[in-house]
């Protein structure tokens, strides 16, 4: 999310942001359609309806809380994910039309940009979803990772295993609150339609596949995702194998992810992403990115150095102004009543006309 201000006017030409059917608009930032996805009404339908009925039976009292905090956590990371991608987008000069806010945060949609701009935003982005769950954990452990204190299998555990939903505990509110940020930053990196991760294998493609033509690089994109799908179904196998059966499941959940995984490496917005990091590089996006961003910067130092300049070049002018006004004053009342008669000030000002004087004189000369 940016305004675009400073990006050239032939950045996203014939190539169109397009919004989804799925969402919402809720407003607008600048020239930053905001919408908002409508898989978040389901959700909090849902939960709202879960908390109601389980609100009344034995050892449920704190659910309402603990929804509620759940909530405001999650809500803590689409702040995080939309500040930074809107910074990244701001340095990399990238035109956004439209942003849409989904379950698991920033969603993307096909937009001509280069791909390193995109891969850049789509990693800081994801970057600081995990620097905001790291935060969480240092404060739980007191400024010390839980990893720097136990080791082996205990880490393991620790880490990837879902906190209480109790949160009677401060500690545990904090381990609550990363886990959920963790949660955001592998749904946002797991390449399903719409996600950072997704828009972030498609630039990597695009970057390795540079000399291959468009045809060649979906391929490529598709058996890169073909290939997640696998690994995440060999995944679901090998938790099938381990789990116990006095807990609930999570194999089904990966084995879900790698069938739409799987289907949808053939849907129409492999192509349109690449297409559009193309039209990147045909318009010469990349280098005027690069030199757009070593401008702003360069520009940014000497129009800070000029603004001091005039500023100074405003006060001496004012100080001297003031100074001319007094000197006849001062001379005078010096004649007529003496040193005696003058003021600090008054000193402070014939010692800075006569530094001006012999400045003058030596110019001159």
């Amino acid at each position: 999310m940016t305004i675009d201000r400073t990006s050239p006017p032939h950045r996203n030409r014939g190539f169109i942001d397009r919004d989804t059917a799925w969402a919402i608009p809720v407003g607008s930032i600048g020239k930053t359609q905001l919408n908002v996805s409508y898989s978040i009404f389901i959700a909090a339908s849902i939960l709202l309806t879960v908390v109601l009925i389980a609100k009344g039976q034995p050892g449920n009292a704190d659910l309402p809380r603990a929804a509620m905090i759940g909530v405001a956590i999650w809500i803590a990371g689409w702040i995080t994910q939309v500040l930074v991608h809107a910074m990244f987008a701001w340095v990399c000069e990238l035109s956004v039309p439209t942003l849409t806010l989904g379950m698991v945060g920033v969603e993307t949609m096909p937009r001509s940009w280069p791909a390193r701009s995109a891969l850049a935003v789509t990693l800081g982005t994801i970057t600081s979803l995990v620097a905001l769950a790291i935060a969480f954990r240092l404060i739980e452990g007191g400024g010390r990772l839980p990893v720097l204190s136990s080791g082996g299998a205990d880490v393991m555990t620790e880490l990837f295993s879902p906190p209480s939903l109790g949160m009677t505990a401060a500690d545990s509110m904090w381990r609550a609150a990363a886990w959920l940020c963790s949660l955001q930053a592998v749904c946002q990196m797991f390449p399903l339609p719409r996600t950072l991760g997704r828009q972030a294998y498609a630039a990597l493609a695009s970057i390795c596949g540079r000399r291959l033509d468009l045809a060649s690089q979906v391929r490529l994109f598709r058996r890169c995702l073909i290939a997640i799908a696998i690994v995440t179904l060999v995944l679901a196998i090998y938790v099938l194998s381990q789990e116990s059966t006095d807990r609930v499941p999570r194999w089904p959940l990966l084995f879900g992810l790698s069938l739409m995984l799987w289907i949808s490496a053939h849907r129409p917005d492999v192509m349109s992403l690449l297409r559009g990091f193309q039209l990147a590089d045909f318009e010469g996006g990349e280098k005027q990115a690069g030199e757009g961003l070593a401008k702003r910067v360069t520009d940014h130092f000497r129009s800070r150095r000029l603004r001091q300049r005039v500023r100074a070049a405003m006060e001496n002018e004012r100080t001297e102004a003031v100074d001319a006004s007094k000197l006849d004053e001062i001379l005078q009342r010096l004649h007529s009543q003496g040193q005696a008669s003058l003021s600090d000030e008054d000193r402070k000002v014939l010692t800075r006309v006569s530094e001006r004087i012999r400045q003058s004189r030596q110019q001159e000369s």
